[in-house]
């Protein structure tokens, strides 16, 4: 071979002597003339062979490590509703970020009471069934969506 092989985007080159390129698996990308393929970054994902970038997760969706096929978590106060992603067959992301629900969306209106709030929802990527109901607050069962202040103090 007398001349170098020049990757296209979203395929790569593997050594010096290549004479194919080779497609970039599904959660990465390349730019032309790579010798390797990228992860995508926190935030994006993508979902096809040989793509030449990612995509960035729709609001408020987002993922939590590098090179990930698909947004698998949701931003800091809201929480994945487990529920709506295994009706979809947890394998495509759901249209508009729907998976993702604002955190205590339903607490009758006493979420914010006293500066407090009824669930733990400080980092990004909690799932519902995971969700830390705080002292004096309750829910029927670990994938409701409703958060009920509870009537009774010290409970």
């Amino acid at each position: 071979q007398t001349s170098c092989l020049l990757s296209e985007p979203g395929q790569f080159v593997d050594g010096f002597a290549a004479v194919e390129q080779v497609e970039c698996p599904p959660g990465t990308f390349s730019a032309t003339g790579a010798t390797e393929c990228s992860p995508c970054q926190i935030g994006t994902f993508n979902d096809a062979w040989a793509s030449p970038d990612c995509t960035s997760c729709p609001s408020p969706t987002t993922t939590t490590q590098p090179g990930r096929r698909y947004c698998d978590a949701c931003v800091r106060s809201y929480v994945w509703n487990t529920l709506e992603w295994e009706r979809t067959g947890n394998s495509t992301l759901v249209a508009d970020g729907e998976q993702c629900e604002a955190c205590c969306e339903r607490c009758e209106g006493l979420c914010d009471l006293d500066d407090r709030e009824c669930v733990e929802c400080g980092v990004a990527g909690i799932e519902l069934d995971a969700l830390d109901v705080k002292e004096g607050w309750w829910r029927a069962e670990k994938t409701s969506l409703t958060v009920y202040k509870c009537p009774y103090d010290n409970s």
